[in-house]
């Protein structure tokens, strides 16, 4: 009986260091990238990784560019479906607010799209372990979730430009896509999308201007 006792407190304890220990491994994995030839860092030890891992989790003044977005918007949306066509329109609103303590900037859309109701909701923060934006799109008229976007922003903090591949069913094939967001004060912003087809060339998709609700 004691030896199962003994059994069951050691199988305790191992599970209690599971969660810390793969908090380990992830920072190791993200924050070390040694190059060939070079010798390797020493180990960090379990302080300086948990101080590691707080800092990492914390958000910072690259969080703060994002504010402007804040609030509610009225959107007008245009997009293009091909170069050279005429675009389609729609309007609607989108609310952004700060999640997990200032985290992630949650946005959730509310419109109208080709005479049905549309909403989407986009989730936009910045990584400090890779140093890079990043965000997401989801909405009511796909069953796709889009792949992350990851960039940066300029010095002045005024344009974030992020890209990623999505898969075009139209062709078969990976598309790249540039989403570039204006920040043009605190009651206005502009996102644009373009999209580089495989063989085609670069055009824009998609513009949206948010103005700030009264």
């Amino acid at each position: 009986m004691s030896g199962q006792r003994l059994s069951n407190r050691s199988l305790s304890m191992q599970r209690r260091i599971v969660l810390p220990s793969l908090l380990f491994v992830t920072l190791t994995a993200s924050c070390e990238s040694p190059r060939a030839g070079t010798p390797d860092p020493p180990p960090m030890s379990p302080e300086e990784m948990m101080a590691a891992v707080v800092e990492l989790g914390t958000p910072g003044a690259e969080h703060r560019v994002l504010e402007p977005m804040l609030g509610t918007f009225r959107a007008a949306l245009t997009m293009w479906a091909e170069p050279g066509t005429e675009p389609m329109t729609s309007t609607g609103t989108m609310h952004s607010f700060w999640m997990f303590g200032g985290r992630f900037l949650r946005g959730d859309y509310v419109g109208d799209w080709m005479g049905q109701r549309f909403e989407g909701l986009s989730l936009f923060g910045y990584d400090k372990a890779q140093g890079v934006y990043v965000g997401t799109w989801c909405d009511s008229m796909s069953t796709a979730l889009a792949p992350i976007s990851t960039g940066h922003a300029s010095a002045d903090g005024s344009r974030l430009e992020m890209t990623k591949r999505m898969h075009d069913f139209t062709t078969g094939e990976d598309a790249l896509v540039r989403d570039v967001v204006l920040l043009d004060g605190p009651d206005a912003h502009t996102h644009e999308m373009y999209v580089t087809r495989a063989g085609g060339e670069e055009f824009l998709n998609m513009r949206i201007e948010y103005t700030r609700a009264e």
